[in-house]
């Protein structure tokens, strides 16, 4: 994946989330991190179960500082 800002090869990786399926949820329906299911209120962030636990795929650019994650559709 390329970046969207500068275009160059973004490094893939992932943001752990202890076994909790990652989200994005608006600053006025904040809830507790170890809730074990989805808000009605989120975007669910793409997801890959692994012997360590649930991982939300994410890609980095070392030269913009920018983390993208794609939205479960």
């Amino acid at each position: 994946m390329n970046c969207p800002y500068c275009e160059r090869e973004m490094t893939k990786g992932y943001i752990p989330t202890d076994n909790v399926p990652a989200q994005w949820l608006p600053d006025e329906k904040r809830q507790s991190l170890f809730k074990l299911k989805y808000s009605k209120d989120c975007k669910k962030i793409v997801s890959e179960n692994t012997a360590f636990g649930i991982h939300a795929i994410a890609y980095y650019c070392g030269d913009c500082g920018i983390v993208l994650l794609n939205e479960e559709r």
